[in-house]
């Protein structure tokens, strides 16, 4: 069997893994999207920051530091609850089962006898 052959006998199971592929890396691109705009709002949101621990640092009383002790640890709460959120989701609920029917799946076509034989096959014939 040549890998060209090996390669046609194995697309029509390939092509059944299409969908959930696909469904799967569109909902990763979303979530990707999501924590690319929170990520630019808390880097705004922490440069706010900037200016009240320079004056933590210059206040000898240190009342601007205990401010803004105060305002980083609030910060850190809100994002620890919006983190939370975030993987709690509906689009992340989605992504993670989107994630466990493509493993079913391909556990599925792992146990299969002639997949087997056929990836085994192309191995050593070092197809690629």
């Amino acid at each position: 069997m040549t890998c060209e052959q090996i390669g046609t006998e194995l697309a029509p199971y390939a092509q059944q893994m299409v969908p959930n592929v696909q469904a799967l890396g569109a909902t990763q691109q979303q979530m990707y999207q999501q924590a690319r705009q929170m990520g630019e709002k808390r880097r705004q949101e922490e440069a706010l920051l900037t200016p009240l621990a320079t004056a933590g640092a210059l206040d000898p009383t240190g009342a601007s530091k205990r401010a803004y002790q105060a305002a980083l640890m609030a910060q850190m709460a809100k994002e620890k609850s919006e983190n939370a959120a975030f993987a709690n989701s509906a689009l992340a609920k989605q992504n993670r089962a989107q994630s466990d029917q493509l493993v079913a799946q391909g556990q599925q076509m792992q146990a299969n006898g002639r997949i087997q034989q056929l990836m085994q096959l192309a191995q050593q014939k070092n197809c690629h």
